[in-house]
């Protein structure tokens, strides 16, 4: 086909404009890129609240910015920092360049300051993050300088509640450069100063107290890569202790719902652990009670199989046949901690402790349901509505099952397929809703299939997992 020379004109410019279009798409992302990095720089760099003006030869502009107080410690922080340490990794750092010729780079991790009134001491490795190579910090200190200067930089830096930059200066003023070491060691001479209550007194300590042992926590748990979420529900554990505990054996860590003996004894076995360690038994004993639960449903485990399957688990990584835990060294340990309440035993069932008693409040709320006697009511009237109602005839069996769901608290129906438990779960709802027409009535099944079928079964327009139904949304979220 021949064109013109106005259809060839036609098409090259159509070709022209395609290309031209695809290098503005191409520059597109590379703009939009570049302003999501600035952006998350500036977001880091600029923590608090600022204004900003810049003026160039089209004109002046005004930025403003008025970022949230952060409220939650179960965040990771993301700080743009500046050292002069030339062990930056060329590609992690800032490609600008700035007059005090310090290099910048990005750095993530639970709970770093967001001030520059001091220097830190940073642990961790460099990783690939979003924006580009950053630094995850497993852990940090604060350097400060044994000088007046040194400790009001720390103190007025906003890290610790209830010290802003005037009582910093009143602390250093009446403590020097031991204002420190009055604040962790004799916290009650604070209340020299002027203007520090005692409720004022205990919010420093408290916060004092907390944010040191979290960040001493994430320290020693630096090898297991946790999240701060983690590390919050170790914290909350184990409490202002938690470091301390781990230092001694990391199997204080199969204590924790979710903590897997497998992942502990992992790094242990790696960092050159104690393989006899009675712990590493301890938390064995955990993991196949724990196990036992969260995979099979079971509250508990006789004796001896807990003792089979853990000392399986233990002697896994243990080739050498004389080096393999035996028995008895179970048998001991087991029985320590059931005299010491670690464990609960119960007619030779063993226990964790949070489970026994879930299954006791358990048993207690069934006997009180049981022995609790309803109103009685007369069922004929209303059963007799019911039958011309919904078009059903019960038998004398399922007229009786209705009967005695009104009589208890606490009914019980079971029986295979097509044995009439629906038509009688139907029966038992239309009677109450004629007997109490202002109560409400719940409909609730083990899963979201099994919710909707009973609702269209049943006739009603929904039903709830008992999980919703509870307010049960997982561990690490609670009851709500």
């Amino acid at each position: 086909m021949s064109l013109t020379q106005a259809q060839s004109e036609n098409v090259r410019r159509y070709v022209e404009l395609r290309e031209q279009r695809a290098t503005l798409s191409a520059d597109l992302k590379t703009l939009d890129k570049e302003l999501e990095q600035l952006k998350a720089r500036i977001m880091a760099d600029m923590a608090g609240s600022w204004s900003a003006s810049y003026e160039d030869g089209n004109g002046s502009y005004a930025v403003t910015m008025k970022p949230s107080r952060r409220v939650s410690i179960l965040k990771d922080d993301l700080l743009r920092l500046k050292t002069a340490d030339p062990m930056v990794p060329e590609e992690a750092r800032d490609r600008y360049r700035f007059a005090d010729h310090l290099i910048r780079f990005v750095a993530v991790g639970y709970d770093l300051p967001r001030t520059n009134a001091i220097k830190m001491d940073l642990d961790g490795s460099w990783v690939n993050g979003k924006h580009g190579p950053q630094f995850q910090v497993d852990g940090w200190r604060e350097l400060v300088p044994p000088t007046i200067e040194g400790v009001l930089g720390y103190l007025s830096s906003g890290l610790l509640k209830g010290i802003g930059p005037k009582t910093a200066g009143e602390i250093v003023q009446r403590f020097g450069t031991d204002s420190l070491r009055v604040i962790e060691n004799e916290p009650q001479r604070l209340l020299e100063i002027r203007g520090i209550t005692e409720e004022k007194l205990e919010e420093i300590k408290t916060d004092y107290a907390e944010s040191k042992a979290i960040r001493d926590l994430m320290t020693v748990l630096a090898p297991f890569k946790l999240t701060p979420k983690t590390a919050m529900k170790i914290y909350e554990h184990f409490g202002p202790d938690g470091a301390a505990l781990l230092r001694k054996s990391f199997y204080q860590l199969c204590q924790i719902p979710g903590f897997g003996f497998k992942k502990v004894d992992a790094i242990v076995v790696k960092s050159g652990g104690d393989m006899q360690d009675p712990m590493r038994v301890r938390g064995a004993l955990f993991y196949a009670l724990e196990k036992s639960r969260t995979e099979g449903g079971h509250l508990y485990l006789e004796a001896e199989k807990l003792l089979g399957e853990a000392l399986t688990l233990l002697n896994e990584k243990i080739p050498q046949l004389d080096q393999r835990l035996q028995r008895p060294q179970l048998e001991r340990e087991l029985r320590a901690m059931v005299e010491t309440n670690v464990v609960v035993s119960k007619r030779g069932s063993i226990y964790l402790p949070h489970v026994f008693v879930q299954e006791s409040e358990t048993a207690r709320k069934v006997a009180e349901l049981v022995l609790e006697r309803p109103e009685p009511v007369d069922l004929r009237p209303v059963m007799e509505r019911i039958k011309g109602r919904l078009g059903i005839t019960l038998s004398p069996m399922q007229y009786r099952a209705v009967e005695m769901a009104f009589c208890h608290s606490l009914s019980i129906i079971t029986g295979g397929p097509g044995t009439g438990k629906s038509t009688i779960l139907k029966a038992v709802i239309e009677a109450y809703r004629e007997l109490y027409p202002d109560n409400a009535i719940a409909l609730g099944a083990p899963t979201g299939k099994a919710s909707r079928r009973m609702a269209e079964t049943i006739g009603m327009d929904s039903a709830a997992t008992r999980h919703s139904l509870l307010g049960l949304h997982g561990e690490d979220a609670g009851w709500q």
